[in-house]
């Protein structure tokens, strides 16, 4: 079974500076050119096709940058215009956060996403609408639930394998869980990468092969770049560079081992995009005869959202 690897793309500089000020500013180009050559190389080492979910503004500033990454051959998804949690938004406001994030990357490429991930993974129980919002805008699939319990995001109890949502209008691809006995240990990447064994991660994923099971990875270019994440050269308040800073260490810490984990992964496992993975998914769904076959069961409060 192939697993999916997802490059979250934003400019770490960019994007931090846009959160803690309310302002778009081009910052950290050479650190993110950096970085994606870096992944680039990587993954043409191992032939592998990766999905990068772009944020727009980062599209906007650098479109040099993201055509380098769609000439290599990989699929580009959105991850919205702005660095947004989608819980803080209203239904109107997130279609027009859809909307612009759309454009931007149709204008840039000539072809519309058919993907899309929710910055910090920001569809929760309660804006479970959403969903309905993305597919009205047009996309084929998501890849924003995580099912599993955290202060940010997650959802516990969500299924953890490709199924449609939004009265079956969409495929959602949830975050890679491996079971430890009644629990789902997060595997997927990100911090995860950095805090786990590069053993446990790779077994946990060999396990959900065997079982035929795809797992939907993320990273970001700067957990791959092996130089030092720089601080943010631009003006802010002393409260605000101190929220950035210590958001700068916490990203700092166990960045090699991210690339480790990566690197052993992409020797031991076969890849597909996240788009081939929607493909697969609705293909199958289409040829199978008996709906029950792919039917989940979420708990109830989850029924009326998903859709066999």
């Amino acid at each position: 079974m192939k697993h999916v690897l997802t490059i979250d793309y934003e400019g770490w500089h960019q994007m931090v500076y846009g959160e803690a000020t309310g302002l778009d500013r081009p910052l950290g180009e050479e650190a993110l050119a950096r970085a994606t050559d870096n992944v680039l190389a990587l993954l043409d080492e191992h032939a592998v096709k990766a999905t990068f979910f772009v944020l727009g503004v980062t599209a906007r500033a650098f479109p040099h940058l993201v055509r380098r990454i769609a000439s290599a051959g990989h699929e580009l998804a959105s991850h919205g215009q702005r660095h947004v949690q989608l819980f803080t938004l209203t239904r109107a406001e997130l279609m027009v956060e859809l909307e612009a994030a759309r454009t931007t990357l149709s204008d840039l490429l000539g072809v519309s996403p058919r993907g899309f991930r929710a910055p910090y993974f920001s569809i929760r129980r309660e804006n479970l609408w959403a969903l309905e919002c993305i597919a009205a805008a047009g996309f084929d699939y998501d890849s924003s639930i995580y099912p599993i319990r955290h202060g940010r995001y997650g959802i516990p109890g969500w299924p953890s394998e490709p199924h449609a949502v939004a009265g079956g209008r969409l495929v959602e691809l949830p975050l890679a869980t491996a079971p430890v006995g009644s629990l789902r240990l997060p595997i997927a990447g990100g911090g995860y990468f950095r805090a786990l064994p590069t053993d446990v991660v790779a077994r946990a994923l060999s396990g959900l092969a065997s079982a035929g099971r795809s797992a939907v990875l993320y990273l970001h270019p700067y957990q791959l770049d092996p130089g030092p994440l720089s601080a943010v050269a631009a003006p802010l308040s002393p409260w605000r560079r101190f929220t950035v800073e210590r958001f700068r260490v916490a990203q700092s810490i166990g960045r090699q081992r991210s690339l480790e984990t990566l690197k052993r992964l992409l020797r031991e496992a076969t890849f597909q995009t996240a788009g081939e993975l929607a493909t697969a998914f609705l293909t199958s769904r289409r040829s199978n005869r008996d709906p029950g076959h792919l039917k989940v069961n979420p708990s109830p409060s989850l029924a009326s959202t998903v859709a066999s």
